[in-house]
């Protein structure tokens, strides 16, 4: 019976070793575990500003293009502008030199 009680007890302090070990191994994964969490959950939250940043950008982007061609268009209208106020100069020139020569 000595004999059967020394071997259990070995045994238990085999299994008490390796549950103190498991218990250890536990804990820290669990720490590292919730380190990753953490990161992962920055990480989550910087890809989102990304996206935001990003979807800003395109909205820039097409904002930018409209009023490119708005400016575009702008400076033909104002060519025209021009155009038509020599001419309009023009001919008003022309009618107060016809009104004067009368």
């Amino acid at each position: 019976m000595q004999k059967l009680k020394a071997k259990y007890d070995a045994e238990m302090a085999v299994y008490n070793t390796a549950k103190a070990q498991y218990d250890k191994d536990l804990q820290e994964y669990q720490t590292k575990k919730a380190q990753y969490d953490k990161d992962k959950a920055a990480y989550d939250q910087l890809v989102a500003k990304k996206a935001e940043e990003d979807a800003a950008k395109a909205k820039y982007e097409v904002e930018l293009a409209k009023y490119n061609v708005d400016l575009e268009q702008y400076g033909k209208d104002f060519a025209t502008y021009q155009t038509k106020l020599a001419e309009y100069q023009t001919a008003l020139a022309q009618y107060k030199d016809a009104k004067a020569s009368l």
